[in-house]
């Protein structure tokens, strides 16, 4: 049994704090981009263009190392978005903290999520600073037929742009799908490429054993996300899905989950909702003539933001046609649907040091407390590393910087 992920389209106009955008909520990345309001409370709304039957939504909240928080929410659907019915009801919730997944019955239009208050767990003071939601997926009813898990596509827009999502997801959550009923995926997949969004490990065979790991992989940020060649398909012994991959990172080969909570196409399906989408490789993206990305016409910079018209297929992979006939790739790891917020200014809050790599290995200068600096774009420390998620630092004149913001604030984005 399958659940799918309705199509949906953000109307609230919530107004976001720094990068955090709300299109960060229905992304499709539980791993690292997050909304995150201005103020608590606040509220969520997703459209889903038409009334439809609804099952459940999921709901991943923003966890802070050293200070987890839960949140007091109602959720409520409407097919007005005037006259709203409660479905959920936590306003008195002190425990749950992170992922949480509640029953929606009926049809609706709008799903409404209004967060009343964002509490830390240690002492249960209100902490509106650590407000923020990482996804918010609504689910329809159960169907009986299998589909491919891994066709979803994971878009972004702007907070006046729609965002869709066609994401599938097996009813188990389980990286070893003890529980699920998912089925073997075809073998049309073999030569595709899929990308971990979580922590995974690659096993000797099928049935997956803790004494038969040959490697284990680190959740990483998008654009650093382990890359895996699918070469074959199997079963574990009581059925449940697997690929044989080969790594591209490492050249281990193996077998890993195929379950679509794990792991995800590399190469978007579609083009997003807002027929815009965003360079996020740190060395950016070159635009050819041909769809098999011969005749370089174009390089475009980390952060820019590009009008998409089309989508055409390039053996296993895809490409995306721009406005101006080129094209680019469709590779998640290097765009991402939508208009992506971007640095472009930062204020030292104290004395910081410029770096020669993203690592910060080797300090080159000081820059003073209160100078503001232009940023070019960003990275990752260990951006190799299948250890480490890895941290964000800032591309500057002369190297890198820090990202934390004990030490540096943003005082200006691209949008």
């Amino acid at each position: 049994m399958y659940q799918i992920i309705l199509y949906c389209r953000r109307i609230n106009r919530q107004q976001a704090k720094g990068e955090n955008g709300v299109e960060n909520a229905v992304d499709g990345d539980a791993s690292n981009t997050y909304f995150q309001p201005q103020q608590v409370p606040y509220t969520y709304t997703i459209d889903l263009q038409k009334s439809q039957p609804l099952s459940r939504v999921d709901l991943s909240f923003r966890l802070t190392n050293g200070s987890e928080t839960y949140n007091q929410y109602t959720i409520e659907t409407s097919n007005d978005n005037q006259n709203w019915v409660k479905q959920v009801d936590e306003t008195g919730n002190n425990t749950l903290v992170g992922f949480l997944s509640h029953k929606l019955t009926g049809n609706a239009r709008y799903v409404r999520l209004s967060v009343n208050k964002t509490i830390k767990e240690k002492d249960h003071q209100e902490a509106d600073w650590a407000a923020g939601l990482v996804e918010m997926s609504v689910y329809g009813p159960k169907i009986s037929s299998p589909i491919d898990n891994n066709t979803g596509t994971d878009t972004n827009s702007s907070t006046s742009s729609s965002t869709s999502s066609s994401a599938t997801t097996p009813s188990s959550t389980s990286q070893s799908g003890a529980t699920s009923t998912s089925q073997e995926p075809s073998t049309s997949q073999i030569g595709k490429a899929v990308y971990a969004t979580q922590k995974i490990y690659m096993y000797k065979n099928p049935t997956f054993k803790k004494s038969e790991r040959v490697a284990s992989f680190a959740k990483k940020p998008r654009l650093n996300r382990p890359m895996f060649v699918v070469t074959g398909t199997a079963k574990s012994s009581n059925g449940v899905a697997r690929y044989k991959v080969r790594n591209v990172e490492t050249n281990k080969t193996g077998y890993i989950t195929a379950n679509a909570n794990f792991v995800s196409n590399v190469y978007y399906a579609s083009v997003p909702a807002s027929k815009t989408v965003t360079v996020i490789a740190a060395k950016g993206v070159n635009a050819y003539k041909t769809v098999g990305l011969t005749g370089k016409a174009k390089h475009y910079k980390q952060g820019t933001v590009l009008k998409v018209t089309g989508i055409e297929k390039h053996n296993l992979t895809t490409r995306f046609k721009l406005s101006n006939g080129r094209y680019i790739t469709a590779n998640k790891k290097l765009i991402i649907g939508g208009k992506a917020a971007q640095a472009t200014k930062v204020k030292t809050k104290k004395a910081i040091k410029v770096y020669s790599d993203a690592n910060l290995t080797h300090a080159k200068k000081t820059i003073k407390k209160g100078k503001t600096i232009s940023v070019k774009g960003y990275a990752y420390s260990r951006a190799t590393s299948t250890k480490n998620f890895g941290t964000k630092r800032y591309q500057v004149s002369g190297g890198y910087i820090t990202a934390n913001s004990k030490y540096v604030s943003v005082v200006k984005t691209t949008r």
